[in-house]
């Protein structure tokens, strides 16, 4: 059985992505601070109740997810993240110091705990980028640095470590029909088209885990067809 590990598998493109993975028979592993809240559940779903943000209980889970595996991991996916746009003046340092711990922080802590396991399966790194940091993002500044770091991390990821066969794609997604714009300000219209689909973007990422080996997919961009915000 191929293992997986990804976080924000609660809701959202993660939860997306975990649904595929399990139809394919992977065994998948994640945490959540609340798993009795989660959207689903499977037998080979694995929710451990914790906060990443501890790093004492990252490094506990870590150990246990390695013993479950056998320190075999076929698939890492970075996928949590909430939303902040608000001018500088307005966020609290709390929240400066948990949007890039969130975003960018654990998912390098992450990689690292589990970079020997990925390469030896000759294995898959998948990150949940954002259109925002990619671009000048209004009144989302420090959202967007921490995905901008996210994605240069990972495009190092790669050029390290493509020798030894590790697989690494940032999967940059605009706009998205998920709860991540429920503590905005704004959401997408009602329009279907100014919205992605995140079971589209979960069955893009099945396709580079199974690209054939030689052949790296290192980042996909999706935007939607308009661009129409409403004020909540």
């Amino acid at each position: 059985m191929k293992t997986a590990v990804i976080t924000g598998a609660s809701s959202g493109i993660g939860l997306a992505i975990t649904k595929k993975l399990l139809e394919l028979d992977f065994k998948v592993f994640s945490v959540s601070r609340h798993p009795e809240n989660c959207e689903f559940s499977h037998t080979n779903l694995h929710f451990e109740e914790g906060d990443l943000l501890d790093k004492g209980f990252m490094n506990q889970w870590v150990t246990q997810v390695r013993r479950d595996t056998g320190k075999h991991l076929d698939v890492l996916i970075h996928s949590a993240g909430f939303g902040l746009f608000k001018a500088i003046e307005h966020i609290s340092i709390e929240d400066i110091e948990r949007l890039t711990k969130i975003h960018l922080t654990i998912p390098m802590m992450l990689t690292r705990h589990f970079i020997h396991d990925l390469i030896a399966s000759k294995g898959n790194i998948i990150a949940l980028g954002s259109h925002a940091g990619t671009t000048t993002s209004r009144w989302g500044g420090p959202y967007a640095a921490a995905k901008a770091g996210l994605y240069h991390f990972m495009n190092g990821l790669f050029e390290d470590y493509r020798k030894q066969d590790l697989k690494v794609c940032t999967l940059i997604p605009d706009i998205t029909a998920t709860h991540f714009y429920d503590t905005l300000s704004f959401k997408p219209s009602d329009n279907p088209y100014a919205a992605l689909n995140p079971e589209v973007i979960a069955s893009i990422a099945i396709q580079v885990i199974q690209s054939e080996p030689g052949n790296v997919i290192s980042e996909i961009r999706f935007r939607p067809q308009y661009l129409q915000l409403r004020k909540d």
